[in-house]
């Protein structure tokens, strides 16, 4: 018995099948070549990007610290009677503005919904926590029901919103203290 095996290049009833089959194959093996190029790219991105995240918030806390040590020289100047004090990250106001913006069209009571996520998420966790739309999270931790949860997902898990909210800014919090005694009449 003699086996044939068949020649790409011979003519034959099937030489057209065998070209469409390998020009296909050569299609697919491009199109893997080019995804495995892509992905390498999005994951040099992605880390350069956690980079650039990393560098800012050392800037924020660097920045903090010169103001913390603005006021330490003040209180130095000042105490007892006044007492000057910087809370990091401590006016969210961005941060929920920022959230009230983004829900405006997820019905659902926006303003009251942003103010409990801000309260609850830190903003790079939430935008985490969209992403991996995990929405028994936001339930659980922002106090929301299940209706409000899945909303919020679907409003923003595809949303550019996501990248604003890991660089949004939590400005720091002046206050001071009057420690002094009240003047009077003596």
């Amino acid at each position: 018995m003699e086996i044939h095996i068949p020649v790409a290049n011979a003519p034959g009833p099937h030489a057209a099948e065998r070209a469409q089959l390998e020009r296909r194959r050569n299609d697919l093996l491009a199109k893997a070549r080019q995804r495995q190029q892509v992905s390498e790219q999005l994951a040099g991105l992605e880390t350069a990007r956690r980079s650039q995240l990393q560098r800012l918030s050392e800037l924020w806390d660097e920045r903090f610290a010169v103001r913390q040590g603005i006021s330490e020289r003040i209180n130095s100047h000042l105490a007892p009677a006044i007492r000057v004090s910087v809370r990091q990250f401590g006016n969210p106001e961005r941060y929920q503005r920022l959230l009230e913006d983004g829900l405006k069209n997820a019905r659902i009571k926006h303003l009251i919904v942003a103010q409990k996520l801000a309260n609850a998420f830190w903003p790079g966790d939430l935008a985490a926590t969209i992403r991996r739309r995990d929405t028994a999270s936001l339930i659980e931790k922002a106090e929301l029901n299940p209706d409000q949860g899945d909303k919020i997902v679907a409003s923003l898990s595809n949303s550019p919103l996501l990248f604003d909210l890991e660089t949004v800014e939590l400005l720091d919090e002046p206050g001071t203290e009057n420690r002094g005694q009240v003047c009077g009449d003596d």
